[in-house]
């Protein structure tokens, strides 16, 4: 027979460290079955609502009476992924399966029974059930993540089978068993690449797990990471919202009232804990034309941070790949000679009024040269095409600062180049960022 404890109470002689918990971990609404652990977001700003709230549920074990327990956790997303004082309850339970069954059930009231499938934008997502007043129901959508700040401590260690992104599911395909032996992984070769290479991308993935955590936590210095599911639905969610406001247009108050963007929206925050301050107009939330591009960014930027923190960037170099998964070649140059140092004597000269940084002088520190997989061959099949095409006479405008003769290019790409005009030109951040 189930017993509820107190809220905001531990068992007796328990604490909150005193707990195991379990996977797997439910991954799509409206499906908990089999599960022990679900995180789920609600998100909603109208019918004079403003809520950013989480709900975590879980099937525990007492590491010191090994007693099963259903524990429920919940509160406003807040900054760091979690309020500062959660509210939760412990239910004492005979066994694991009750456990379960009761946590199931919870999961139904607040996920199962409180929304519908509805086609919204590219394809049928669920959205909150219209009650008989008018209002919507207070839908909380199933939440993977990655990292998770929320439940008891033992959560912590509990992820999704997606949770570290394509290299953990590689490694997941690569532990199923066969006959009850374990599957062999074909060792994928470490890129070697040189010191300056591999301390740029670490410093890159280093500054994209920083910005993660920033946006992720408000600045507190935590992060809840999305899974790469929960950013792969994060972009179609994101297209889907593009494709609406090219229906009705750059109107910031059409899209403000657009049921559709409401919604997609909604799903996008219930789905991401990305942090986002109590009281604040829902102008600055729904997604609209003033916002969307910034998402794109920062979804790029978490999936970033989730490929960093499976690979422990934090551990030495030589047992890193810290080029894993990027589908080019990237050495560094030496700015004292060969073409490095010619790069670096000619990048200055092509300031013009309008990029010399307000008279500033531009010093080159380091060069890279990158080539990505592929786009050589592509590049020079356009060349060869309009080298075909290109009048035997023409008026020869060429863009400014060219030279025929490039360190970096063989005397036959040299023609190409200069035969169809191919120019080396540039593309800088503006001075203000």
């Amino acid at each position: 027979m189930a017993t509820k404890l107190n809220k905001s109470t531990p068992p007796d002689n328990h604490s909150l460290a005193d707990f195991e918990c379990f996977g797997p971990v439910a991954t799509e609404d409206t499906k908990f079955s089999g599960c022990h652990l679900a995180d789920l977001g609600c998100f909603k700003q109208d019918e004079g609502v403003d809520s950013n709230k989480y709900y975590h549920i879980a099937a525990v074990k007492s590491t010191k009476t090994s007693r099963w327990y259903a524990y429920f956790e919940w509160g406003r997303t807040r900054p760091d992924g979690r309020p500062d004082k959660p509210s939760f309850q412990f239910t004492e339970c005979s066994s694991e399966q009750e456990a379960m069954t009761i946590c199931e059930k919870q999961f139904h009231e607040k996920n199962t029974k409180r929304g519908v499938w509805e086609k919204i934008g590219s394809k049928d997502r669920y959205i909150p059930r219209t009650k008989k007043d008018g209002s919507t129901e207070d839908l909380y959508v199933v939440r993977p993540t990655a990292t998770r700040l929320v439940g008891l401590p033992g959560a912590e260690k509990i992820a999704n089978d997606d949770a570290k992104g394509v290299a953990a599911m590689a490694k997941a395909v690569a532990a199923k068993t066969n006959g009850g032996s374990a599957v062999k992984k074909t060792a994928t070769p470490k890129r070697v690449v040189d010191p300056s290479t591999a301390k740029l991308f670490r410093d890159l993935l280093g500054g994209a797990v920083a910005y993660t955590k920033s946006v992720m936590s408000g600045g507190s210095g935590k992060a809840t990471i999305p899974t790469q599911q929960a950013i792969d639905e994060g972009r179609e969610l994101l297209q889907d919202a593009l494709g609406r406001v090219a229906i009705i247009g750059d109107d910031h108050n059409t899209q403000i009232n657009d049921r559709t963007l409401k919604l997609l929206t909604a799903q996008l925050y219930g789905r991401i804990p990305k942090a986002k301050p109590l009281g604040q107009a829902e102008s600055v939330w729904i997604l609209s034309s003033n916002n969307i591009l910034v998402w794109q960014q920062d979804l790029d930027a978490f999936e970033t941070a989730l490929q960093a923190d499976d690979m422990k960037i934090e551990r030495e170099e030589s047992t890193v790949d810290v080029m894993q998964g990027i589908p080019a070649d990237v050495a560094a140059l030496d700015v004292r000679s060969g073409v490095g140092e010619w790069l670096a004597k000619w990048l200055p000269t092509c300031k013009t009024d309008r990029n010399n940084l307000r008279g500033c002088k531009i010093q080159i520190h380091n060069v890279w040269k990158v080539d990505r997989h592929g786009d050589a061959a592509k590049f020079r099949t356009v060349q060869q095409q309009v080298l075909a095409e290109m009048p035997k006479s023409w008026n020869n405008e060429r863009p400014s600062h060219q030279i025929k003769t490039r360190p970096d290019l063989s005397a036959m790409e040299q023609d190409l180049f200069w035969n169809t005009n191919t120019g080396l030109t540039i593309h800088g951040t503006r001075s203000v960022n």
